[in-house]
């Protein structure tokens, strides 16, 4: 039965569900009433002029020139309903003021009620939303799930006494504002009597700054860090049932300007990693939008090697023993211009001694969301494989899973290669990578899918001076169905002089 090992698994919360169900379910339901003509250079032609095929990276399902699904964007009828005219929308990742194209047997159609699909049923979010040219314009916080039906039609049971959806007004999605006074502003949400604004350093909203309640529709914000960006978000709320909904297009984000150049960054360190490569690492440097490496052989000037890096790390691939050795500066760069390069850091007169595969190492401590940590295999106890490549090292994980290794004195550098392994390939997997060391986030994957799938990425982390090491990967926030996660060729570096 589709879903049956999310409701088994967590038959309260049913975590992921939803995401199987719009993506997976609806779209599935949709193409079996059709015939399936041909299946020709990657594009699978139904009938009804319903066509299914890739277009970069993401599954794009169209009848005619209306949308059906376009990545993990769903707008599909609910052909199971022989009531009335419905139509199921899902975002996993969200999406603000998107326009999407009715059915032509919604001619006719001018305002279309908007209820929010959850385990409590049905809630009205939105009534009599206007149809302008059989087009409806429509906004959807990550992983909600709404249906669609011409305005006052009857539903059936359905919550029509909590808050409506609504939009942001202030600071416009990816501006930069003084940080001195920061004024957030959105519209009134119907049936809503409080609202509660959430500002913080990261999208996940796990380093909050802001959370604040109101009655009113602004709240001014004082002294935010400047040159920093931040996300926020916006819950309307009604009191007397409890019902909340989330602003539009959530999160939003915003930059504070910066009022100086960045400092001096510090801590500049550089690893030769190979005959041809060197790693350089640095501290951030608050208020720095991006970096520029300078390097300089003996004897040579500083010159600048690449420009425009966001991170706080760059591997140079040009830096040929034979040339060296190098030394290294890094300048933060901001809108108001360069800052002061780094102290020169000399490419440490050292060879790679050893890699230590951490699935040979005894960890401190671990957990995993469903089955049982594999060392040197997958989860589900096949090789592990990521992208069409086997990898004899590495621990097999399922979200949500933690191990903490306790570092020795010699560690410099963690190596990995991340990703959903290729037996979840084409699934609803969604997790996120992330290394701690001591606590401190040193790395974020970002999210990682089964569908359409994510490339592996290479993760290269300077982990000298922390005592732990803490590996983590989460489920995305949409539950753990399907997410069957690598980290492959998982090593320990260690340089000896």
């Amino acid at each position: 039965m589709q879903g049956e090992s999310i409701i088994k698994r967590d038959p309260a919360k049913l975590g992921g569900f939803l995401d199987e169900f719009a993506r997976t379910t609806l779209v599935w339901y949709y193409l079996n009433r059709l015939d399936r003509l041909s299946d020709t250079g990657g594009v699978v032609t139904f009938s009804d002029d319903v066509t299914s095929r890739y277009v970069d990276g993401r599954l794009r399902i169209t009848r005619g020139d209306l949308v059906l699904r376009d990545g993990d964007d769903v707008f599909t009828p609910a052909l199971w309903n022989d009531r009335h005219r419905e139509i199921v929308a899902y975002s996993a990742d969200g999406y603000h003021a998107r326009t999407w194209r009715l059915p032509a047997d919604w001619h006719g159609v001018g305002a279309v009620d908007v209820y929010r699909i959850g385990l409590d049923g049905l809630t009205r979010i939105q009534r009599q939303a206007k149809v302008t040219d059989g087009r409806i314009t429509l906004s959807l916080p990550a992983g909600t799930a709404v249906s669609i039906v011409p305005a006052h039609t009857d539903v059936g049971d359905a919550d029509t006494s909590g808050p409506h959806a609504f939009a942001a007004r202030a600071p416009k999605d990816d501006v930069s504002v003084p940080p001195a006074h920061v004024r957030f502003q959105w519209e009134p949400s119907y049936q809503a009597d409080r609202y509660r604004l959430i500002v913080a350093e990261d999208q996940r909203f796990q380093s909050v700054v802001v959370d604040q309640t109101t009655t009113d529709t602004a709240l001014v914000v004082p002294r935010l860090k400047p040159g920093t960006v931040y996300h926020w978000k916006v819950d309307a709320t009604t009191a007397a049932t409890g019902g909340s909904i989330t602003v539009d297009g959530a999160p939003l984000s915003f930059r504070t300007a910066v009022t100086e150049p960045p400092a001096q960054p510090a801590g500049v360190t550089a690893y030769r990693m190979s005959d041809e490569s060197i790693f350089v690492v640095w501290h951030a440097v608050p208020g720095a939008a991006t970096y520029a490496v300078q390097r300089r052989a003996a004897g040579s000037a500083f010159t600048t090697i690449v420009d425009g890096v966001t991170g706080s790390s760059y591997l140079d691939p040009t830096a040929s023993r034979s040339n060296g050795p190098f030394e290294y500066r890094v300048v933060g760069v901001n809108d108001l211009g360069a800052g002061e390069p780094s102290a020169a850091a000399v490419e440490a007169a050292v060879d790679l001694s050893s890699a230590v595969y951490l699935s040979d190492l005894s960890w401190e401590s671990a957990s995993v969301g469903w089955g049982t940590i594999g060392r040197d295999k997958a989860i589900s106890g096949g090789n592990i494989r990521l992208g069409g490549t086997r990898y004899d090292k590495g621990l097999g994980v399922h979200a949500t899973s933690d191990v903490v290794y306790r570092l020795g004195a010699s560690a410099r550098l963690f190596r990995a290669v991340i990703g959903v392994d290729d037996a979840k390939r084409g699934s609803p997997a969604t997790v996120v990578f992330r290394v701690y060391g001591d606590g401190e986030l040193l790395y974020d994957s970002d999210v990682m899918r089964g569908e359409p799938y994510s490339t592996p990425q290479q993760v290269l982390v300077d982990v000298s001076g922390h005592d732990t090491l803490r590996l983590e990967v989460s489920d995305a926030g949409d539950g753990i169905n399907s997410d069957h996660a690598d980290w492959a060729d998982v090593q320990l570096l260690s340089f000896t002089s």
